[in-house]
């Protein structure tokens, strides 16, 4: 069963979004496809996705590597994307123009 699937059912059975994390995280999804699992199956925001996932006590043992992970992230899209923009309901889009690939790397 995939992540959404298993939230659906979770979610109807009336289980918290803790629990459906647990679940989820104990089934062998990743922290990404649970915050989908969320956006789908609980209609929350991206954002809220998001917070959901990073404030759950499922989660908490691998918070602060996320930080890094996610600090990192943002620092390569602000770096190498042309354009970066963030939405109000927390997602960003990034674009890359790839022909300038080659000059990027010639300047480094």
């Amino acid at each position: 069963m995939d992540a959404t699937e298993q939230a659906r059912s979770l979610i109807a059975e009336g289980a918290t979004t803790e629990d459906v994390l647990a679940r989820l995280r104990q089934a062998g999804h990743d922290q990404s496809e649970s915050r989908k699992a969320l956006r789908e199956s609980a209609g929350m925001t991206v954002w809220e996705a998001r917070v959901a996932v990073f404030e759950s006590e499922t989660w908490s043992d691998v918070r602060e590597e996320t930080i890094r992970l996610e600090d990192a992230i943002w620092a390569a899209l602000v770096e190498f994307g042309d354009e970066v923009e963030t939405h109000a309901d927390g997602s960003v889009t990034a674009t890359f123009d790839l022909t300038q690939l080659g000059e990027r790397e010639d300047d480094s």
